[in-house]
């Protein structure tokens, strides 16, 4: 469980140092994106709170708190299904050819999958071992809860799709070239 919960802050410091990069990386021409900085600036702010989780869950990991570990689930769960997906997609998918650029080389779609599969194991890797019962008894057993208290399946339902809707308002403000 250490060694999972330095995973998570290791792609937590990641997250962020993404985040800095893309808020100091210069602008291109503004002809080619139109408000390109708004739209910038609103992904430096989605990967900075995926950071933020990031960390407060990987502290939550090395203090044992039920929540972190259920929280690892989900983001292990994600990861899987979008870590095989992408490897799928990436064998299976013709690369366009673009007028005078190089060809891509030999080996780049093995490449590709070889770089999707490994957080798919990662996520896989979570799931076995954040949902096996030495693990789940040393995160302890929900305590006594208000009968009236809705299911941990729809509260983490109802806060991604306030996350996913929050983060989506920030491309209001953002003129997008399509």
């Amino acid at each position: 469980m250490t060694a999972s919960a330095i995973i998570v802050m290791l792609g937590s410091a990641l997250a962020l140092a993404f985040a800095a990069l893309m808020f100091f990386l210069p602008e291109t021409d503004a002809a080619e994106l139109p408000n390109q900085r708004g739209m910038v600036i609103w992904m430096v702010l989605i990967y900075a709170v995926a950071a933020a989780t990031g960390f407060a869950t990987g502290t939550g990991i090395f203090r044992l708190q039920r929540w972190s570990r259920i929280v690892l689930l989900i983001f292990a769960g994600a990861l899987a299904l979008f870590g095989v997906l992408a490897a799928v997609i990436s064998s299976v998918v013709p690369f366009p050819e673009l007028a005078g650029a190089a060809p891509l080389p030999e080996g780049f779609r093995t490449i590709m999958i070889v770089v999707f599969a490994i957080p798919t194991a990662l996520g896989i890797w979570w799931l076995i071992l954040f949902t096996r019962p030495r693990v789940i008894e040393a995160f302890g057993t929900p305590s006594e809860s208000d009968p009236a208290a809705p299911p941990t399946s729809i509260i983490v339902i109802a806060w991604l799709t306030l996350f996913g809707g929050v983060s989506s308002l920030g491309f209001l403000f953002v003129d997008l070239p399509w």
